[in-house]
């Protein structure tokens, strides 16, 4: 999901200013923990994490959602922007 916005208050100047979400939906019987999501956007802009730093449990049939701002540089054209979206997750142990 991207949505363009108009440009912010920024200490680097952009052209465009874009935000990125990711909805991670728990499907596992199973309590989930995961952290560490990253979106990386090969250089095209920069992706600034909107996200809390502490790990997350994720519970069956619920949802997680994960927040970029993307500052697109000051260029020609407005470029198409490829990301990768990754997470890490483990089972929750403690909870069967």
């Amino acid at each position: 999901m991207l949505s363009k916005g108009p440009p912010g208050d920024h200490p680097l100047p952009v052209d465009h200013e874009a935000h990125g979400g990711v909805c991670v939906t728990g499907q596992c019987e199973r309590d989930l923990i995961v952290d560490n999501a990253t979106l990386k956007v090969g250089g095209v802009c920069d992706a600034v994490d909107r996200n809390c730093e502490s790990s997350q449990i994720i519970s069956n049939a619920l949802s997680f959602s994960y927040m970029w701002e993307l500052l697109v540089k000051p260029a020609g054209d407005a470029p198409t922007i490829k990301a990768e979206f990754s997470l890490r997750y483990k089972l929750d142990e403690k909870r069967q």
